[in-house]
């Protein structure tokens, strides 16, 4: 739910509301007008129009306004009927009949809607990365972490959502670090700017290097097309000390949390809200499960030969490996400018209030961004290990700290944070800490 506050600070306010002064020669009880909306598309609220002069609910008025008054009920006099009133200009209106009122956005989106743009949202690239990360992980301790996370992220989620719902702040469309800000401060805000950027270099950098194996493979079937040979089996293993890397892929796996209010804002029936991103969260849940699972069971090889991109494992003349990476190719590539655009339009915006400062500054940014794609398909071309590192951060820092952090500042301010809430939430914080500090210790 998105709310906009219509307040008025003088008698020189723009019109946000008509009235007809003729309205109170019938009584004490005047009926209100209908709502209209002036030219600029702001809503004109309805006012209650008591008396012209004496008590009333908006109190005595002044020579000045009594004139206008006087004057607009003389014109009307002098309409040829008496359902033709002549309307107060927007700038003429006394800004003591302008109410403060808080009106709600309705929205038209349904919850089918709005599910599956959260299920789409979470489902990218982790996806050729969950067979390995579930081996790395073992299997049974890789599908409960799985499932750990889905969860957590939802929890987290949901908090984000009810700080937006919570802030004072009267924007239209407020954002997660708008809350932080207003709550924490502005390094907050500088922390969910940044984890925000790094989110989408992170997709920018996979997606370089995607393309390029993707490009690489294909070419490669094109000029050796062959059958596939068989392959024997090997063992698997239930839990192994790694599981870590399954923990940071799965945290941007699930990271929807930079969108999660804008996705929702439109919901039709925002009492539903809620209900919806649980479905979602279970639908990514499963669908990772059984993407991994499926792959994981199915690898004819000793699992340890499993890659951080299952395609990997297929050959380069597989004809279906062959069909997917065509498929993966152009819709990456279509994706990555989109990705570029997004970052190019934050971090401008916020560094040069512009999101086009000039040719040169986009040129060079684009540059560096690319040079940035190119160096890590060069030296580091393990999706697996870049999802998990910038998983593990935005996961620490936008989804589980920030959130923790806001949700036990509101409560503090109304009065109700208790001990176990604190611990609660700590405890989380700790969590996410480690996931990032494990990152590291699993470098080799």
């Amino acid at each position: 739910m998105s709310l906009s506050v219509n307040s008025v600070e003088d008698d020189q306010s723009p019109l946000l509301s008509s009235f007809n002064p003729d309205e109170s020669s019938r009584g004490p009880s005047p009926r209100p007008l209908l709502e209209r909306r002036v030219s600029d598309g702001r809503l004109r609220q309805p006012v209650n129009y008591q008396s012209l002069s004496g008590s009333s609910s908006y109190g005595s008025h002044d020579n000045e306004t009594s004139a206008v008054i006087s004057r607009y009920k003389y014109y009307t006099k002098l309409a040829p009927h008496s359902e033709s009133n002549f309307t107060m200009p927007d700038h003429v209106v006394p800004g003591v009949f302008i109410i403060t009122e808080i009106t709600q956005i309705q929205g038209s989106q349904s919850s089918l809607v709005t599910i599956f743009s959260l299920w789409n949202t979470m489902m990218g690239t982790s996806l050729l990365s969950m067979p390995w990360a579930i081996n790395q992980a073992g299997f049974t301790c890789g599908i409960i972490l799985l499932l750990a996370s889905a969860a957590l992220m939802l929890y987290t989620s949901y908090r984000i959502l009810h700080a937006v719902k919570c802030t004072k702040s009267t924007n239209e469309v407020i954002e997660f670090s708008d809350v932080c800000k207003e709550y924490l401060g502005r390094w907050a805000e500088v922390i969910a700017f940044v984890s925000s950027l790094l989110t989408l270099l992170g997709g920018m950098i996979v997606y370089w290097i995607l393309l390029s194996n993707f490009l690489y493979n294909v070419v490669t079937f094109i000029y050796h097309h062959a059958q596939g040979d068989e392959v024997s089996t090997k063992g698997s293993s239930e839990f192994k000390s790694t599981f870590p890397i399954i923990t940071g892929i799965s945290a941007l796996a699930y990271f929807v949390h930079n969108c999660v209010s804008a996705i929702t804002r439109l919901q039709r029936h925002p009492e539903n809200t809620v209900r919806d991103l649980i479905i979602a969260y279970a639908l990514v849940a499963l669908t990772y499960i059984y993407m991994g699972v499926i792959v994981y069971i199915s690898f004819g090889l000793d699992k340890n030969c499993l890659e951080d991109n299952f395609l990997n494992n297929l050959k380069d003349t597989n004809v279906m490996a062959f069909v997917a990476r065509i498929g993966l190719f152009f819709q990456m590539l279509c994706v990555f400018p989109l990705l570029v655009f997004i970052f190019r339009l934050q971090f401008m915006n916020s560094l040069f209030g512009s999101i086009w400062p000039s040719l040169t500054h986009v040129l060079v940014l684009n540059l560096v961004l690319i040079g940035v794609c190119i160096i890590f398909a060069v030296f580091l071309p393990h999706i697996g290990k870049i999802i998990g590192f910038v998983g593990a951060f935005c996961g620490f820092s936008y989804a589980i700290a920030l959130p923790c952090l806001v949700y036990m500042k509101i409560r503090y301010e109304k009065g109700t944070l208790t001990l176990p809430i604190i611990i609660f939430h700590s405890i989380l914080i700790v969590i996410g800490l480690a996931n990032f500090i494990g990152q590291f210790l699993l470098l080799g």
